[in-house]
């Protein structure tokens, strides 16, 4: 595209914007400011193993929603809602006019749903700012997430006439997790017959709020706005050997409770679940799939018919690995639980996102839930090989403690597979 269709492009978008700030009664004289959507790079070793390019980056912007907080005499008020499309932004780049000197905080959410973006926008007008996280919260399965078209956020405050140019830094609001092959090297499997069923990404949150609930503590041009305090965990690492991370505290729908409801409100006041594939306390030999559309997809890999064979009674050269090649995406929300691993008691299970690989050993279901403790958003996690060498567990959720079990037997925690993570 040349120079002139890019100048073209911008006047275009300079016009809408302007014209829409003047129809809410703003006047003159106008501040003109450029907006650079900073959506992060991967270098190019981090890419997954035999994952295409094209899904590695997850930058693609279908829509952009701009929710607009104006100062007013000693707080900031909703004043309006924009929304762009690709003909709108060039090379991430637009621009915004408002009356010089006026302030204003900017919440910009990619691939939103229509109808949530506008619900999100009412709610912002009937609450305020303090209030608003409490309030308004969007669910990933009404439209808010598509195959890498991801939900991406970020947040600036500007005072028009003191700057020319603003970069924000955005961030997707979920993580993903690129798994590469999976091998059973349980001795005693290695002579019966053993197939891959399926892989699934459990207990994966739904509730997708733009605020932390203490907002007011941080810069409008921080993540830990979106994301929450940065928690030191070099004492106890959370999942891929993260010491320092956001904890997620506020930034879902939570509220103070130990475990939510089954339920939320969203913003546009349907009944959603608060978990996809929610596993918690379900019975023996229950993987419970609750996904469906792109969610089915970005969070659940099904075999066909028998499943694919890892081991056989009658071929002992069957090949024990099956390269999955997949990228699994998840919404990360706040847990208030002390577990580190899988291991526990059907009681003492927690809620943590866990990814269960589903086997069947001559006809029994096993189940190997690898836990994924405060996953981070913006992050990419790479698990080259998940080695299957334990017995496995009975249950989707958690893996019975053999230290509470009345076994002395210890068994090694998939928790020693080694994840390597990469932020965007």
């Amino acid at each position: 595209m040349g120079r002139l269709s890019k100048l073209a492009l911008l006047a275009l978008a300079f016009a809408a914007l302007a014209s829409c700030s003047k129809e809410n009664g703003a006047t003159g004289p106008f501040a003109s400011l450029e907006v650079c959507l900073d959506m992060g790079t991967i270098s190019p070793e981090s890419k997954a193993l035999g994952i295409d390019e094209d899904s590695a980056d997850d930058k693609t912007i279908d829509r952009l929603d701009i929710f607009i907080f104006t100062k007013k005499s000693s707080s900031y008020k909703y004043s309006e809602h924009i929304t762009l499309f690709p003909g709108d932004i060039v090379n991430n780049r637009f621009i915004l006019q408002y009356p010089q000197g006026t302030r204003h905080r900017y919440i910009f959410v990619t691939n939103m749903d229509e109808k949530s973006a506008d619900s999100y926008a009412t709610k912002a007008s009937k609450y305020s700012m303090t209030f608003l996280p409490r309030y308004a919260y969007c669910s990933l399965s009404k439209g808010n997430y598509s195959s890498h078209r991801l939900p991406i956020i970020g947040s600036a405050e500007v005072r028009y006439g003191t700057v020319k140019e603003v970069v924000v830094k955005m961030y997707r609001q979920q993580y993903r997790i690129d798994v590469g092959d999976i091998t059973v090297t349980n001795k005693e499997f290695l002579s019966k017959d053993v197939f891959l069923k399926r892989i699934a990404l459990i207990n994966s949150y739904n509730a997708m709020a733009f605020l932390t609930l203490n907002f007011s503590s941080y810069s409008f041009n921080t993540p830990e706005l979106l994301f929450g305090e940065t928690s030191d965990y070099s004492e106890n690492p959370i999942f891929g050997g993260i010491t320092t991370g956001y904890s997620m505290a506020g930034a879902d729908a939570y509220g103070d409770n130990e475990l939510p409801s089954e339920t939320f409100t969203d913003v546009c006041g349907n009944s959603e679940n608060f978990f996809l594939n929610n596993n918690w306390k379900k019975d023996e030999g229950v993987l419970s799939i609750d996904a469906s559309g792109d969610l089915l997809n970005a969070t659940v890999e099904t075999f066909d018919g028998n499943g694919v064979q890892l081991c056989s009674s009658t071929d002992a050269s069957l090949s024990h690995t099956y390269t999955l090649d997949k990228c699994f995406y998840g919404l990360p929300g706040y847990i208030r639980d002390d577990n580190t691993s899988s291991l526990s008691t059907y009681d003492g299970q927690d809620l943590e996102p866990k990814l269960v690989v589903e086997l069947s050993v001559d006809g029994e279901t096993v189940f190997y839930p690898l836990y994924i403790r405060i996953p981070q958003p913006n992050t990419i996690y790479k698990v080259g090989n998940i080695l299957l060498e334990s017995e496995g567990s009975s249950y989707s959720n958690f893996i019975i403690d053999p230290t509470k079990a009345g076994r002395s037997v210890p068994r090694q925690d998939l928790e020693a597979i080694p994840v390597t993570y990469k932020y965007r």
